[in-house]
């Protein structure tokens, strides 16, 4: 199956993001089925899933994948 841009798009945000700590991204894309639920979600869901204090969290956001 091929990912559509999108999801391209989103993987390559989460890689400019995470840089060195790929581990997270990949556990984060196993818990919730793709990079680009990632970016669904919310703040509430991003300190779930990353934790309160997180310095990723105010990365995941729509503003960095239009940089993408």
């Amino acid at each position: 199956m091929k990912d559509s841009l999108y999801e391209k798009i989103c993987l390559l945000t989460m890689n400019r993001v995470f840089g060195y700590k790929p581990a997270v991204a990949h556990a984060l894309i196993r818990s919730l089925g793709s990079a680009g639920n990632v970016f669904k979600l919310d703040e509430t869901g991003l300190e779930q899933a990353l934790g309160p204090f997180s310095r990723w969290k105010t990365s995941l956001c729509q503003a960095e994948l239009d940089v993408s």
